[in-house]
């Protein structure tokens, strides 16, 4: 991705996808549910919504951590 090449990787890890994407395609049963930054890409709502997972993030010198604390009802 340094020089200017597209580097496409499946991850099922969010810490991971969220620190080293630049963008990001989030999928549901297949299906595109959102695609761009990985801060507006992997917000709460979405979170919940596909994951059915609560939690929070927060910001660091490495970037974006998204921090799961509860499981909720889908």
């Amino acid at each position: 991705a340094r020089e200017g090449k597209t580097v496409v990787v499946s991850l099922h890890d969010l810490a991971l996808a969220s620190r080293y994407c630049d963008r990001l395609v989030l999928l549901d049963r297949g299906e595109v549910v959102s695609d761009g930054d990985p801060r507006d890409v992997l917000n709460a709502a979405r979170m919940r919504a596909v994951f059915a997972v609560g939690g929070h993030w927060s910001e660091t010198p490495q970037g974006p951590v998204f921090q799961p604390i509860e499981m909720v009802e889908k």
